[in-house]
């Protein structure tokens, strides 16, 4: 299973709108890949870039170690929306970060569509920042 590289313009817009970015300057400021998911065996195919992001070794993976690395306040609601996905034919979005090293932390966001006909699929986006918060010294910063 390999990510497909066909995912629609609008994920690429839901993911600039959660930003704050404009659309057509994504790449400027986010590493930016494609992901699927099988439903019918629960494993999600990542690339190179978000397999490295996320610190995994190897794809496919299952949903609980991919989410593992995101803030813990938020992988409940993650993984509530990878739920519903499953369950029917949805879009999703979400925006979370993922703790590079004490103190560090990289934002992402993800946006996905799913198709639970024929064994179902998602197909979607990860957007993560180029650029790192540092929290550490009691004032948060921006990190090139």
């Amino acid at each position: 299973m390999t990510p497909k590289t066909n995912v629609p313009q609008t994920h690429l817009i839901s993911v600039a709108e959660m930003a704050g970015v404009d659309a057509e300057a994504i790449a400027d400021h986010f590493v930016c890949e494609n992901w699927t998911a099988d439903l019918s065996t629960g494993l999600i195919a990542l690339g190179p870039q978000a397999l490295a992001m996320h610190d995994l070794a190897r794809a496919p993976c299952g949903i609980m170690t991919m989410i593992n690395v995101y803030d813990r306040a938020d992988r409940a609601k993650i993984l509530a929306a990878f739920e519903e996905a499953c369950g029917m034919s949805t879009a999703f979005t979400f925006a979370t970060t993922i703790c590079v090293s004490p103190g560090i932390f990289r934002p992402v966001f993800c946006t996905g569509e799913s198709d639970t006909s024929q064994g179902g699929s998602i197909r979607g986006l990860f957007a993560f920042s180029r650029l790192c918060l540092d929290t550490n010294g009691g004032r948060a910063r921006i990190l090139n």
